[in-house]
């Protein structure tokens, strides 16, 4: 039997205003063997030494930076990252959600049929039903997604989305042109 993965995504976005000239939306991410996930949960939770982790949040801590690093070294050994991203982002696209779409269409036909997808869940209303709406779209128009295991969850639930975060973060300095903390740096 072959070996079955999961995709763990999570998203981070720059969308047209007065003050972005760079716009992007990004999906990063870590690839795990569905059979190792605990041990990689398990893993990451020793590694944050917390039940919370939000890159963003602890970047803005006195010991942000060396845990981000400390982190991102355990990804880089323990899965693989990965991110897609989309840029610029189209003027009309105020919100992101286009490209959002645009990018989950691509993860959905860039993974394996068996991989299944566990993307970072957006607040209740709009943005969920859009996420919603979005799946739908592709599993009415694509018969391959029809039975595609795809999922929604909070990083409450599902720690491993920790590591998305930082993946998603990394890719997002890449794109600021933050070398030290880019996923170039990181994880190539």
């Amino acid at each position: 039997m072959s070996e079955k993965w999961t995709w763990f995504l999570d998203e981070s976005y720059q969308v047209p205003n007065s003050q972005n000239r760079n716009t992007f939306y990004i999906f990063g991410g870590v690839q795990l063997s569905t059979s190792k996930i605990e041990e990689f949960e398990n893993g990451l939770k020793q590694t944050v030494k917390s039940d919370y982790w939000h890159t963003t949040d602890a970047m803005r801590t006195r010991n942000g930076i060396s845990k981000y690093f400390e982190i991102a070294e355990f990804i880089r050994n323990n899965s693989e990252p990965f991110c897609f991203s989309h840029s610029p982002i189209d003027l009309n696209d105020k919100l992101g959600e286009s490209s959002r779409s645009q990018l989950i269409r691509e993860i959905l036909f860039k993974s394996a049929p068996s991989t299944d997808l566990i993307f970072e869940a957006r607040p209740h209303g709009f943005q969920m039903e859009s996420d919603l709406r979005i799946l739908q779209e592709n599993r009415r128009k694509f018969a391959q997604f029809q039975s595609r295991e795809v999922r929604f969850a909070r990083t409450s639930g599902e720690k491993c989305l920790w590591a998305a975060d930082l993946v998603a973060y990394s890719a997002r300095q890449s794109i600021l042109g933050k070398t030290q903390l880019s996923f170039e740096t990181l994880f190539k």
